[in-house]
């Protein structure tokens, strides 16, 4: 068994150790441009001989989301759209992160995706700026 550090110590504090087809399959999700869709999960898993897959889909999605507001300040639905993450599963892990105070809702605005106003701009960036002419 291959001891592997995940590199997401920043949001939950924890090392995690993964077997070498974890890491494969971890290494895998790196290299995609968007997380899978969930109805995906599990056959990507098989093909790495994976049985417990959902920790690092946790994990990968929180990093898509992590870097996402670590840009700008960003809606959901546009982290969406950019990350392939449903947009209800964005605020459950939105939710989880402001209980860590890895994110937090910076201001309301325009969102740029779907043009609603009084949507929350998210940023893991506590020295983001909000410019509340979006």
């Amino acid at each position: 068994m291959e001891n592997m550090t995940n590199g997401l110590g920043s949001f939950g504090g924890e090392r995690s150790k993964y077997t070498e087809n974890e890491a494969k399959l971890w290494v895998y999700l790196l290299k995609l441009p968007k997380h899978p869709q969930i109805i995906e999960h599990k056959g990507i898993a098989a093909s790495f001989n994976v049985s417990n897959f959902k920790p690092i889909f946790r994990e990968d999605a929180y990093r898509r989301l992590l870097i996402e507001t670590s840009k700008e300040p960003t809606t959901a639905a546009t982290i969406a759209k950019r990350t392939g993450l449903t947009h209800k599963y964005i605020c459950q892990l939105k939710r989880s992160l402001e209980k860590q105070k890895c994110i937090e809702v910076i201001g309301l605005g325009r969102c740029p995706t779907t043009g609603s106003n009084g949507v929350q701009f998210l940023s893991s960036n506590n020295k983001a700026h909000f410019d509340e002419s979006n």
